[in-house]
């Protein structure tokens, strides 16, 4: 159980405001099988957020996670900036690769993958 905004941005939809370096993370690992939202009236003292339980199915790591994750934490550093001046201003060589003219919440979990793999 996590504060229900946490909860959504686990599994939180590409160019949505939720979206971000969390999601696609986590998308990349696991699928969620179950959201249950908790409301705050169910907790004594009553908290000021809702809650949400969440249940996800492992599904593996890709291959050079390290990699992955370094490439997506650099692309969502700088948020409101276009890709390929995030990823250089967080010091990854992009020289050689077809870098997308788009914001880092523009692309998919999947997505991500192939730019990492373009940028290995």
């Amino acid at each position: 159980m996590v504060q229900r905004e946490v909860a959504e941005r686990f599994f939180a939809a590409p160019s949505t405001k939720a979206y971000g370096a969390v999601s696609v993370l986590i998308q990349l690992v696991a699928e969620r099988t179950g959201f249950h939202p908790v409301s705050r009236n169910v907790f004594r003292p009553r908290p000021n957020v809702d809650s949400a339980v969440v249940a996800f199915r492992r599904t593996g790591l890709p291959d050079d996670f390290a990699h992955v994750k370094r490439i997506v934490e650099a692309a969502f550093a700088h948020r409101r900036k276009k890709l390929a001046n995030s990823l250089q201003l967080a010091g990854v060589d992009i020289s050689g690769a077809d870098i997308p003219d788009v914001r880092a919440e523009e692309l998919t979990p999947l997505d991500f993958l192939e730019l990492s793999r373009a940028l290995r």
